[in-house]
Parts: C-alpha cells; sequence; structure tokens
C-alpha cells in the first residue's frame, strides 16, 4: 500500500502537484490520467521517491513513515520513465540485467539470471537476446525496458511489498502491444505488489483500471472506479471536450469525442 497526503512540488513559483493526497493498494491496476502539465509524471515522481516534495508525505507499507535507504528501496521499488535512452551499444540481456543491479555486487546470482530469462519470455524478448538492443524498433525497446524494470522486482521480498510505477508505458506501442502489456500487468498483480501508472489514453484506462485519479491543474479532481472518475462533466472540466460516453457492459465508460 502506498498512502500519500497533502504532496505539493513547487517549480518556478509554480504549484505543479498542490494538496495531493491519494491510497494505493497492492493487486490492483492504479492509473493516473489527465491533460499535459496536470502534473501526473511529478506526482509519480514524488510517490516513488525520486523528488522530494516540497510538502506532505507519503508511507509505503509498512516503513512507519521513515524513509528506507536508497539501496534497500531500489530492491523493492522499480520505475519506468517516460524517456528512458541507453546510447551505448548493450546486447538486450545486459540491458534487463541492469534491473537486477541493486540485488547483486561483481557477478550476478542463479537468480538473478533466472529473473532476467523469465521476463525476456513473458515480454517477447528472449529471441533478441543477444541482439545489440540499438538496433530494435523503438516498440521493441520499450519491451526491452518493461523487462528491464520487471525484473528489478520480479522476486517476491518476505513481509515487504513491491512497488511499480509505470509512466506512459505504451508509448511506441502499437494497439495489438498496448492490449498485451495491459493484460500482462493484470496478470502479474498479486496483494504484495503495487502498481500506479500514468496513461493518455483514457479508454485503455477505463478498460483496465481497477481504480483512477484524474488530476488537473496539479489537483485531484475525481478518485475512483472508472465509471465514477470518466463522467461528462469530469472529463469537460480537465480537458475541455464533452464526450458521449457508452456503457455497453453497463458499467466500464467508453469515451467517444465528436
Amino acid at each position: 500500500m502506498i498512502a500519500a497526503d497533502g504532496l505539493t512540488r513547487i517549480a518556478n513559483g509554480r504549484r505543479i502537484v498542490d494538496g495531493v493526497s491519494v491510497r494505493f493498494e497492492g493487486g490492483r491496476l492504479n492509473l493516473v490520467i489527465g491533460p499535459n502539465g496536470a502534473g501526473k509524471s511529478t506526482l509519480l515522481k514524488l510517490l516513488s521517491r525520486l523528488v522530494r516534495p516540497d510538502a506532505g508525505w507519503v508511507r509505503y507499507d509498512g516503513d512507519g513513515g521513515r524513509e528506507m535507504s536508497l539501496a534497500s528501496l531500489a530492491k523493492i521499488r522499480a520505475v519506468l520513465s517516460q524517456n528512458v535512452e541507453i546510447a551505448f551499444p548493450l546486447r538486450v540481456r545486459e540491458v534487463v540485467m541492469m534491473g537486477r543491479y541493486p540485488h547483486f555486487t561483481g557477478r550476478p546470482s542463479a537468480q538473478d539470471e533466472q529473473a532476467c530469462e523469465e521476463v525476456m519470455r513473458l515480454f517477447d524478448i528472449d529471441g533478441v537476446a543477444e541482439r545489440d538492443h540499438l538496433t530494435l524498433s523503438g516498440g521493441e525497446q520499450q519491451r526491452v525496458h518493461f523487462a528491464r524494470v520487471l525484473a528489478q522486482i520480479w522476486f517476491p521480498e518476505p513481509g515487504r511489498s513491491r512497488y511499480l510505477f509505470l509512466d506512459e508505458p505504451l508509448t511506441f506501442l502499437d494497439v495489438f502491444h498496448q492490449f498485451d502489456f495491459m493484460r500482462k500487468l493484470q496478470a502479474l498483480l498479486r496483494s504484495d505488489l503495487v502498481v500506479v501508472g500514468v496513461l493518455h489514453d483514457l479508454n485503455l484506462a477505463a478498460r483496465f483500471a481497477d481504480s483512477l485519479v484524474l488530476l488537473h491543474q496539479g489537483r485531484v479532481l475525481a478518485a475512483g472506479p472508472a465509471d465514477q472518475v470518466l463522467t461528462r462533466e469530469n472529463v469537460q472540466a480537465a480537458f475541455g471536450l464533452a464526450p458521449t460516453i457508452l456503457r455497453p457492459d453497463g458499467k466500464r465508460p467508453i469515451l467517444v469525442f465528436d
């Protein structure tokens, strides 16, 4: 579980995130949505402790408000940032192994090798494991980075939750791999895995999220299940467009913009 209260981040005199209080449970797919500049990526950085808030706090399950060391945190928390660039000509296998660096010094163990093999199979990149990752397409490279961040927290830590933060993970993916990734993410959900992601596609968010947080101008405009968050009024307030909302299954909305 992650709990945050009053999170605020100020840059150049502007409140990018302004008094945000949220709670995300394990075993659920938690997604953050909102227009450009709403503070989504900054909120993710605050929640993942990549940056410190100017006000408010973030607590991870069991830390009692005491922040872990970076070395300890790296073993249970993995972050996929929006723009990941590795300019060196590394093999795919080597890039994925980077996710295991917090778990070993010197040489990787058999468990580290196992984690990498399993995540490469999961994301269908085991067939290119020996290729220079720079020769891959943008979508293939994105799947390599999926494998890298998941390898970091692949094995459960006894008595501790694991945390996965994903900032626009569907970038560069075609529609098949977008759905494939979201379904695989759902299949990975366990009570000890807390997943928080940022998505732009409102219909994919509605289709897959267990809970949504809609940000607007750095504040929470709405939070809860998709059918409660993605109302015509909320979408118009956040995005300036009023969609037609269909509910073919009686619950999860599909947004149509004219």
